[in-house]
């Protein structure tokens, strides 16, 4: 498992940084989950179905030369997932309070994909997928992209709301 602040290394030495929900992996203080529903470290907050929340990782190669990266996320009720990539944390990477989760990952923001939750499972890029790459249009130069998933969570739980959030993690692309 990956610590939050850690720099943890993919296929081809690309860095991702876990930006946990609490401390964003930043040593400093981050916004508290919207009820204390705060989640197990490096995850984000509490859910109906988890009470270490969800938790968004990543596989393959950050290369936009050679795009394998996959974005998992599991921990999260059954129902659908959206897979968005930002260009910057929010509130320099506090989050801030969306629904019943924390958003950190900022605008300009773009779906990558929704997919079926199954198991408490998905992941994006599946088969028939556009790269994350060439969906979330990285540059050809590389850069850093913020990285979250978004899904429903209907039961009655924390506010009214029905969705929660992934923790985020901060991918930096090579050429």
């Amino acid at each position: 498992m990956t610590v939050p602040g850690q720099l943890p290394r993919l296929g081809g030495g690309e860095q991702i940084t876990v930006l946990d929900q609490t401390s964003h992996g930043l040593d400093r203080p981050g916004t508290q989950c919207p009820c204390g529903n705060n989640g197990a470290s490096g995850h984000g907050c509490a859910n109906s179905a988890n009470p270490n929340g969800a938790l968004l990782t990543a596989t393959g190669t950050a290369s936009v030369a050679n795009d394998s990266l996959v974005l998992h996320s599991t921990g999260m009720s059954n129902g659908t997932v959206l897979f968005f990539e930002g260009s910057s944390m929010l509130s320099a990477g506090a989050g801030a309070i969306f629904d019943d989760g924390l958003r950190c990952a900022t605008s300009p923001t773009i779906r990558l994909g929704t997919k079926i939750v199954a198991g408490g499972s998905a992941q994006y890029p599946i088969a028939g997928d556009a790269s994350i790459s060439t969906k979330g249009l990285v540059p050809v130069i590389g850069g850093t992209r913020i990285y979250q998933a978004w899904y429903r969570d209907s039961a009655a739980y924390c506010t009214a709301s029905t969705s929660n959030l992934t923790n985020a993690i901060s991918v930096l692309w090579k050429p």
